[in-house]
């Protein structure tokens, strides 16, 4: 009978979440405990890298009266537009090294939208822009240890009477893979 009585005190009380149904020291109370296991695993892979192995080189160019531009293509080609002419001379894309690629199709470069190059030794400047990247090497699949190639071209915007000299400037490729 005490019991009962014990039982309807503890009943009449409010209970809050974690509460014991009953009171620890009352009665016998019998404790059931079980667990589980998951498996955790991850994937590491090595480091991703980037490696500058030749800068852009646009060549020589003869400014007009008209101004204009020239596009270097991520294959070296040039072509000009407007006032301005190619003259013969050597020319480059960039070109970098992207090792530890796992995935190509996931790739991600971001070239610069935009970049200002100074006449050595004067004030003036000349736009480069539409950056422009084309990736070679390890098509489709797994790279394992083979390296991507990315070529970098752009466009160069030179002004009507440009003032000759040499311009110079540079410029930030991001790679990620997602």
């Amino acid at each position: 009978m005490a019991a009962v009585a014990a039982l309807g005190t503890l009943l009449a009380q409010p209970t809050r979440a974690g509460d014991d149904f009953v009171q620890r020291g009352e009665g016998l109370r019998a404790e059931s405990t079980v667990s589980a296991s998951g498996v955790l695993s991850a994937r590491v892979v090595s480091g991703l890298t980037l490696q500058k192995t030749r800068d852009v080189e646009i060549g020589t160019v003869r400014a007009g009266l008209a101004g204009g531009s020239v596009t270097l293509a991520p294959d070296a080609s040039r072509t000009s537009r407007g006032g301005v002419v190619l003259v013969a001379s050597p020319s480059d894309a960039a070109s970098f090294r992207v090792a530890s690629v796992t995935d190509p199709t996931r790739l991600k470069v971001t070239l610069p939208a935009r970049v200002v190059l100074n006449r050595v030794g004067g004030g003036e400047t000349v736009v480069a822009r539409d950056f422009v990247g084309r990736t070679a090497g390890c098509p489709g699949g797994d790279c394992g240890a083979a390296p991507l190639t990315l070529d970098v071209g752009l466009t160069l915007d030179i002004g009507p009477d440009q003032t000759p000299g040499r311009y110079v400037g540079t410029f930030s490729v991001t790679v990620n893979e997602s």
